[in-house]
């Protein structure tokens, strides 16, 4: 066996995300020109910056291209202002959970939980898994109107609870409430009604948005 050391970095470690059609430009602008060349999606790469040891992770977390930058917090600040600097926006939390779910991408909390298969979450494709049918599936829903309901509300049809919410946000974009389901699968076809917490909707088709290309 080999020798090991875990030690918790949680204090002295940043992590700076870049996501969107111009996230590759920006990261070989400001970062590591042979990053977005060498780095496909879904991997990482150590790499070096400003004398820091640092590791890229190429993402689509957001349903764009993107990277996460994991660096010592001089490194982040002296980044945020080189990005910010050259017209890439600063967004909070809230504004990823919302781009994350128009895009239809599931997030490991809250939307997928101990117990849900690849293929109940739609990404049995992307494990290489063969096509099944799983009882009940991981569905886009538009609100009629802006209100949120809390994450874990049951979702009805027809008076019959036929599944639960797990993610919800306004949408600024659809001036819409967007949410993300696990729904039995006879009720998770795009157009089915579905009410949740007693505000209205539908079952839609993923992404429920789509951003302009650059």
């Amino acid at each position: 066996g080999y020798d090991a050391v875990v030690q918790d970095r949680t204090a002295t470690t940043c992590l700076v995300g870049v996501a969107g059609p111009g996230a590759a430009e920006a990261a070989a602008q400001h970062v590591n020109e042979a990053l977005p060349s060498r780095l496909p999606s879904m991997h990482a790469s150590p790499f070096e910056f400003h004398g820091y040891r640092a590791l890229a992770i190429r993402t689509s977390s957001l349903g764009e291209d993107g990277f996460e930058f994991m660096v010592a917090p001089p490194v982040a600040e002296h980044l945020l202002g080189l990005l910010e600097a050259s017209g890439v926006g600063l967004a909070g939390m809230g504004a990823q959970e919302i781009a994350r779910i128009e895009a239809g991408v599931p997030a490991f909390t809250p939307d997928l939980e101990t117990g849900l298969t690849p293929a109940e979450a739609g990404l049995g494709e992307v494990l290489g898994l063969p096509p099944d049918e799983p009882e009940r599936m991981l569905s886009a829903l538009l609100f009629e109107g802006t209100a949120t309901p809390p994450v874990g509300t049951p979702a009805l049809a027809d008076e019959q609870v036929v599944g639960e919410l797990r993610s919800c946000a306004r949408s600024f974009a659809l001036d819409a409430s967007a949410g993300l389901a696990i729904l039995n699968r006879n009720r998770s076809h795009p157009g089915t009604p579905i009410l949740v917490g007693g505000e209205r909707a539908l079952v839609a088709q993923k992404p429920l948005y789509r951003r302009r290309k650059m």
